[in-house]
């Protein structure tokens, strides 16, 4: 049933079927502006010779472009740059660039779509000014694309989008059951209908629909994200089958083999929701679309950290424009105070470190690399739910950022978060957090003069002298004393023999008696920097605490 060639001309017919029945008949994947109301800066032109175009030079009578979402792997990627890219608007030899390029030149003057993008090209990758407007644009790009074509199955530009097939894995086996009395030769077809169970169809195992797409090389990389969810329609090249996805249906290649374009399912994933056309049900449950996108997202890597907060850049504006929210350092202003509420998603094989160069403020998830969960609105939040924020402490009164060039929704260099509320002092003692206490065993809220020191790793708890809780493994109290909560470093053993300060946050969805906080170091007189976060504590430590303004960069 499915092609064993993927470069066949029955299956670019099946692609080329599936992409002008969604063009013609899916009202939900038309774009909201006239197609010429966006163009890329510059195109490849595949109508003739093969050459670079500015489309701000050139009047394009079919505007329409194939974009392509590839790897750029280890090897050397042919670019464009300031000094070649005189001889890219003259032409280019098409035999000299990789095999998934070919690919796409191929798709794109079969379907008779005048030109394509692709990054490494159409990018000047030597100009930082050029970069920066570019990926600024990104999003628009994809989302103003005929069609997406994703290499989803190649490590680099060699791997091609039609990968050849394993034949055993494609074809459906033929068993056939002769009664005894049937002589030792295959049935005719009119014999086959009086006998039903003659021929048993066996069908090769196949992974589901989101497994093909997930599982490919393809969906491990950060950009590639914003690549698909952007794009009104992809048709993803994997190593089984070809995969087809807009925003209506979903549908693969035996699907269609086998119902042909009434095939698919309806394709609103978690993820994708985000963009849907129809009304959300609450603005609450839009903010946890976020965050399990941000999830999602932070567990994809990047060839260079300093991208991470640039490829996400089209989807926050896509969001922006839909939902009038505003956007800093990768969360949103509306919610702010449950957008702190991250930590690092440690799971085996992951690693999380803080990156060399400067992209984000410590209180933003951005600010360190690998993955993240949000506390208050993890993964299997369901569209149902309520995130409550009653009796939030913590008053966030202004949020200021500045980009490190012109696109403000990417890579930024300073960045602030001035807030009052209600603040107590800790200490970190080699790589232990531990409290103050007078000698009665009552807490210090104000400096360590007078304290005894005691130390309770990864733990703050008040209770008897000396008494220490299993590393990292919560528990309820003892009758009779208050548990602090658990800390979480952001990047253990980043902060040592220093204080440590937890400003208080108070967030719905836990017991009444107990509240979140940030922890944070001084770096000087009011400015400070986030280090970690510190769930289930006893909101009577907070008792004897007195508001404080403070700046978190």
């Amino acid at each position: 049933m499915i092609e064993d060639d993927p470069a066949s001309e029955a299956s670019l017919e099946m692609i080329r079927a599936m992409v002008e029945d969604c063009a013609e008949n899916h009202p939900e994947c038309k774009p909201d502006t006239p197609i010429t109301s966006f163009l890329p800066t510059r195109l490849l032109s595949v109508s003739d010779k093969l050459k670079l175009i500015e489309t701000s030079n050139t009047t394009l009578d079919d505007p329409r472009y194939l974009a392509l979402s590839h790897c750029w792997g280890l090897t050397k990627m042919i670019t464009t740059t300031t000094a070649t890219l005189k001889s890219r608007l003259a032409g280019i030899d098409e035999t000299t660039l990789p095999k998934t390029f070919q690919n796409l030149f191929r798709l794109a003057r079969s379907f008779k779509v005048p030109y394509v993008w692709i990054d490494s090209l159409c990018i000047i990758q030597d100009s930082p000014a050029d970069w920066d407007r570019e990926a600024s644009l990104m999003g628009r790009v994809y989302s103003s694309s005929h069609c997406t074509m994703a290499a989803a199955a190649s490590p680099d530009g060699n791997g091609g989008l039609f990968i050849e097939r394993n034949h055993l894995e494609t074809q459906i086996c033929d068993i056939f059951n002769f009664p005894n009395e049937a002589p030792a030769n295959l049935y005719t077809e009119e014999e086959e209908d009086s006998h039903p169970n003659a021929v048993i169809n066996i069908f090769p195992p196949r992974p589901s629909w989101e497994k093909l797409i997930e599982q490919g090389i393809l969906s491990t990389r950060g950009w590639t994200l914003q690549e698909r969810l952007l794009s009104p329609r992809v048709v993803h090249f994997t190593n089984r089958e070809t995969v087809w996805e807009c925003r209506t249906a979903q549908r693969s290649e035996m699907d269609y083999h086998m119902s042909g374009l009434a095939s698919g399912s309806v394709a609103m994933t978690d993820s994708s929701r985000i963009f849907d056309k129809r009304p959300f049900k609450t603005e609450v449950v839009d903010f946890a679309r976020w965050y399990r996108l941000v999830n999602l997202y932070t567990r994809r890597s990047f060839t260079k950290d300093q991208d991470r907060l640039a490829a996400l850049s089209g989807l926050a504006q896509e969001v922006q424009q839909k939902m009038g929210w505003h956007y800093s350092a990768g969360l949103w202003e509306e919610d702010i105070v449950t957008g702190l509420a991250w930590a690092p998603n440690r799971t085996p094989g992951t690693e999380h470190y803080r990156p060399q160069t400067y992209r984000a403020p410590s209180w933003s998830w951005a600010s360190i690399e690998g993955p993240i969960k949000f506390l208050r609105s993890s993964e299997e939040t369901k569209e149902e739910s309520n995130i409550e924020s009653d009796g939030i402490q913590l008053k966030v009164l202004s949020i200021s950022v500045v980009p490190f060039r012109s696109d403000p929704y990417g890579m930024l260099k300073a960045g602030c978060l001035t807030v009052r509320g209600v603040m107590l002092i800790a200490a970190i003692q080699k790589g232990s957090l531990v409290l103050p206490q007078d000698s009665q065993g009552s807490q210090k809220h104000n400096g360590k003069t007078g304290s005894s020191w005691r130390k309770f790793h990864h733990w703050i708890r008040r209770g008897e002298k000396g008494q220490q809780n299993t590393p990292g493994q919560p528990r309820e109290p003892d009758a009779g004393k208050v548990s602090f909560g658990n800390l979480e470093f952001d990047i253990p053993g980043e902060s040592q023999d220093q204080d440590v300060y937890l400003l208080q946050v108070c967030l719905g969805n836990k017991p009444p008696a107990l509240c979140d906080a940030m922890a944070l170091q001084r770096e000087s007189s009011r400015k400070f920097r986030r280090i970690g976060w510190v769930t289930r504590i006893s909101k009577e430590a907070f008792e004897a605490c007195g508001y404080v303004e403070i700046e978190i960069e």
